[in-house]
């Protein structure tokens, strides 16, 4: 059997004939095939209200079929159609400015293609330029034909184009079109890619790639690069998947002995075990997409770089520079207030529940909850640490009223995938909850200046700013956290000076930090935003500033 992919582009009202070449048959490991001969011309409509490309052909039924369609005479909603009555699904479209629009649609022939013609109709307009090319690929998934994680997921469409791919198979097929709007088109493929050709003479380009193994944050580059206003759809087809557990990326790729890592991909639901650098670790099933668990050294020489591996029905994750992580030697640095470990739940209704390691004993836990309206949260921890609140700081108004609260614990041990779960008991719409694992907090924890927290708020209208005063208590070296709610809209914009934003969710709430290295006296958080906002600016105390950290009189080891 001979698999093959032809791309053949389009009519046009002037037909002018553009000479390429023979492409040569390349053919994957997994089956997926480039044979491309029949791509020897290309044209384009002018003034006209549909477009047709005509000698569509395949060698074998099953094929997917991929169709772009680049057009300034149009406003959007076009229609393919074609005699063979293929299936078409839109599976991108963007509008890219002067008037472009860019579409991908794909289907899947039920049999062999002969000399089929497609023809885009359904525009909204007769005076402009539409370009109108097809590809069609075998040895492909019929069911899911399409990678589960190329980065993003649906083709990649934007104004500014796709600068990384990411593929969890390792077997696919990768193709990017580019279309540049006022601008030189690319005539050139970037490295590690082969030009299938432009879509008439000088027009969009389009370049592929059957790489042989999965790619992570691979750039998908010209031999010129693009200037002006131009856009890029960037996509994969995979072949079938055999069901193995596969590995997308992870997150972080490094870090300490006992980091927490999210694992991404497909297929874990069901998974028996995960090794990182060839030891088995606890972990947690999020669901099919998603796995949590940590590292740890054993007796490995640190630094290390090894694979995270994931066992589920008998079959094991394939092994790729997508799933490596790097432990580190050593451990965070004493001194001043760090952050350990970060995560957040955000958009949600009445519950919110993440997991939680530590790469030090001791570390403190702070849990902001950020609500519309009046709620009474309540923490529960799997490992039984009692969550204290710090403070409630709620704003009230005419359209906006939100409560933020600062709830803490100190925790007695490493914590390894500790579940903490936030409950309301009263329906509310949750802004977001956000929990650190801070190091080098002092037996005190909060800065006691009698300033803070500082609350403001702005409760009406557009384009609000607040402004938060901050005196820490003399000597004291605090790490400044400021959980804020926001009505509508985006954060600060600019992010406020001297702060760094750690979560930033437009139109419910923002989180910005600051590690102070001295005592400060009349120092500011500064935030102009577009809708209401209530900001609360706290400290939390380093052991050089407010005692060291109570220490239990056993030593703990990580296995």
């Amino acid at each position: 059997m001979r698999l093959e992919i032809v791309l053949i582009s389009m009519l046009t009202i002037t037909i002018v004939s553009v000479g390429f070449g023979a492409i040569p048959e390349v053919r994957a490991s997994g089956g997926l095939a480039l044979d491309g001969s029949s791509f020897t011309g290309a044209y384009d409509c002018v003034n006209v209200e549909t477009c047709s490309l005509s000698g569509l052909s395949t060698s074998q039924s099953g094929d997917v079929i991929i169709a772009f369609i680049v057009s300034s005479a149009c406003c959007g909603g076009h229609k393919l159609t074609d005699p063979q009555h293929l299936t078409w699904v839109k599976r991108s479209e963007q509008y890219v400015g002067n008037g472009f629009y860019g579409q991908e649609f794909y289907s899947i022939s039920a049999s062999t293609l002969t000399n089929d013609t497609l023809t885009e109709s359904d525009c909204c307009g007769n005076v402009g330029t539409t370009y109108l090319a097809a590809l069609a690929v075998s040895g492909a998934s019929t069911t899911a034909p399409f990678d589960f994680n190329v980065n993003p997921e649906s083709a990649c469409s934007t104004i500014l184009g796709c600068s990384v791919v990411t593929t969890e198979n390792p077997d696919t097929f990768i193709f990017s079109m580019l279309a540049v709007v006022s601008g030189t088109n690319p005539s050139g493929p970037g490295p590690d890619f082969s030009l299938l050709g432009n879509i008439s003479p000088g027009g969009p380009a389009i370049e592929y790639q059957i790489p042989n193994d999965q790619v992570l944050n691979e750039r998908v580059d010209w031999s010129t690069s693009p200037t002006g206003v131009y856009f890029e759809i960037v996509d994969a087809i995979q072949v079938e998947p055999s069901g193995a557990p596969m590995v997308a990326f992870i997150s972080p790729k490094m870090g300490y002995p006992n980091t927490q890592i999210t694992v991404t991909g497909k297929f874990f639901t069901g998974s028996s075990q995960v090794t990182v650098c060839g030891l088995a670790e606890p972990f947690v099933v999020v669901g099919d997409t998603q796995i949590l668990t940590v590292s740890s050294s054993g007796d490995k020489s640190l630094p290390e770089t090894c694979d995270v591996q994931i066992t589920s029905a008998g079959s094991l994750s394939h092994m790729a520079t997508n799933d490596q992580f790097t432990i580190k030697s050593g451990s965070i640095a004493g001194g001043v207030v760090a952050v350990d470990m970060h995560t957040s739940c955000n958009y949600i209704d009445s519950s919110c529940s993440v997991y939680m390691s530590t790469t030090r004993p001791n570390d403190v836990i702070v849990v902001t909850v950020i609500c519309d309206g009046v709620c009474s949260p309540q923490i529960t921890d799997s490992q039984g640490s009692i969550f204290i609140l710090h403070s409630n700081n709620t704003s009230t108004g005419c359209c906006f009223s939100s409560s933020i609260f600062e709830y803490y614990s100190r925790a007695r041990n490493f914590l390894t995938l500790d579940r903490i779960t936030v409950d309301q008991q009263r329906y509310t719409f949750w802004g977001g909850v956000e929990f650190l694992a801070l190091v080098n907090v002092g037996q005190r924890i909060w800065d006691p200046s009698p300033t803070l927290p500082v609350v403001a708020y702005h409760i009406s209208g557009d384009d609000s700013s607040v402004t938060l005063p901050i005196s820490t208590s003399p000597g004291y070296d605090d790490l400044i956290i400021v959980p804020m709610a926001i009505n509508d809209g985006g954060g600060c914009d600019p992010v406020p000076s001297s702060f760094s934003p750690l979560d930033l969710y437009g139109g419910n709430n923002a989180f910005y930090f600051y590690q102070a290295r001295t005592s400060l006296q009349s120092f500011q958080f500064s935030c102009n935003a577009v809708d209401a906002i209530e900001a609360v600016a706290d400290g939390i105390c380093s052991t050089a500033s407010c005692g060291a950290t109570p220490q239990r009189p056993k030593s703990y080891t990580l296995s």
